[in-house]
C-alpha cells in the first residue's frame, strides 16, 4: 500500500508540474504575443477610423486598403508635406485634387492646401482617387502604381508588353519606388486587416 501510495504521489507531483510548465509557456505566448500586438499597433496606427470607413464605404473601397495607403503615404500625420507638393494624409497633390474634384463634379472652395491639410478633406478625396484608378485600371495592384506614379505614366505602362502582358497588370514596373510602394500598401494593408479586424474577410 506505501508502494501504491508512492507512485500515485509521484504521478500526481508529475501531473502538477506538467501542468504548471504548460501554463508558464501559455503565459509566455500571451505576455509575448500582447507586446507584439502593442508594438505592432504603434508602428501601424489606426487613427481617423471613422472617417476611413465612412468614405471607403460611400466610395466601395476595402477600408484596411485606405488606411494601408495613409500608412504608406504619411504614417497618419495630417500636416504631411512633400517636397512633391503633396499634402496630408493621403499624399495629394493640388493639381490632382482639382482633377478628381473635377471628375466628380466638385468645385474645390478654398486654397488647395487648406482643403488637403484638413484630414476627413484629404481622406475623401483620396476614396474618390483610390475608387477612380480601381475602375479604370480592374486591379488594385495597377491602381496603386497609379496613385504613386501617376495615371497616365500607368496607361502607357500597361501598352508596353515588356512591363505588362496582358494590358491589365503590371509584371514588370520599371520604378523600384513604385514596385517597393505597392508591396508596402499591400502588406500594410493585410496587418490592418489582422489588427484592427477591418476590411477583407473580417
Amino acid at each position: 500500500r506505501i508502494h501504491n501510495f508512492m507512485a500515485y504521489s509521484r504521478k500526481k507531483r508529475g501531473i502538477e508540474a506538467a501542468l504548471s510548465y504548460i501554463f508558464v509557456i501559455l503565459l509566455f505566448i500571451f505576455v509575448v504575443g500582447g507586446i507584439i500586438n502593442i508594438a505592432l499597433r504603434a508602428y501601424y496606427p489606426l487613427k481617423y477610423e471613422e472617417q476611413i470607413l465612412a468614405y471607403a464605404a460611400e466610395h466601395e473601397l476595402d477600408p484596411s486598403l485606405v488606411a494601408a495607403v495613409i500608412h504608406t503615404e504619411s504614417r497618419f500625420r495630417p500636416d504631411s508635406a512633400s517636397s512633391m507638393g503633396a499634402y496630408g494624409l493621403m499624399q495629394i497633390t493640388p493639381d490632382t485634387l482639382y482633377w478628381i474634384a473635377e471628375k466628380n463634379g466638385e468645385t474645390v472652395t478654398g486654397t488647395a492646401e487648406d482643403v488637403l491639410l484638413d484630414p476627413a478633406q484629404n481622406i475623401r478625396y483620396g476614396c474618390m482617387i483610390l475608387s477612380q484608378h480601381l475602375q479604370e485600371f480592374g486591379s488594385t495592384e495597377t491602381a496603386l502604381a497609379a496613385y504613386n506614379a501617376g495615371r497616365s505614366r500607368i496607361i502607357s505602362w500597361l501598352q508596353n508588353s515588356d512591363i505588362s502582358s496582358d494590358g491589365v497588370d503590371l509584371h514588370n514596373i520599371p520604378y523600384p519606388e513604385t514596385e517597393q510602394y505597392v508591396k508596402k500598401v499591400t502588406y500594410a494593408q493585410k496587418i490592418y486587416q489582422i489588427l484592427y479586424h477591418i476590411g477583407g474577410s473580417s
